[in-house]
């Protein structure tokens, strides 16, 4: 049996694709039927909690930044702001600069910045003994 409050979001929800109930749930139907071919949003996630391009996600960066040192919050979760390995590791002259700042600063593992390069982890915890 269903409860007062399913009502109350599925109403809301159609009110969103029309007035009446009865264009809303074709307009819904039609909504659905366009996302079958697309590609599932949850690839794009941020840290498994943003969804959005870069401008969207720097928004949200004070927010998160104070979550850093929250232990109980994931850590994939508590990075969601921090930079792509591309803007990180490309086109960079110091290898061991950009990966201190890769795995140190922004939290990315050896192995996610060894695999950005095509090298071995180790090659890259040494690089970061140079720094």
């Amino acid at each position: 049996m269903s409860t007062p409050s399913e009502f109350l979001t599925t109403d809301w929800i159609l009110s969103q694709f029309a007035a009446d109930r009865p264009s809303a749930c074709r307009q819904y139907v039609e909504f659905v039927y366009e996302g079958f071919d697309q590609p599932s949003p949850w690839d794009s996630l941020r840290g498994g909690v943003l969804l959005g391009d870069d401008e969207f996600v720097n928004r949200f960066q004070p927010r998160l930044t104070d979550k850093e040192l929250l232990a109980e919050v994931p850590r994939s979760q508590r990075l969601a702001h921090r930079p792509d390995l591309d803007v990180l590791l490309a086109d960079q002259v110091e290898r061991p600069v950009a990966a201190h700042e890769a795995h140190v600063v922004w939290g990315y593992t050896l192995k996610e910045v060894a695999s950005y390069w095509g090298i071995h982890y180790s090659t890259v915890s040494r690089m970061l003994r140079q720094c």
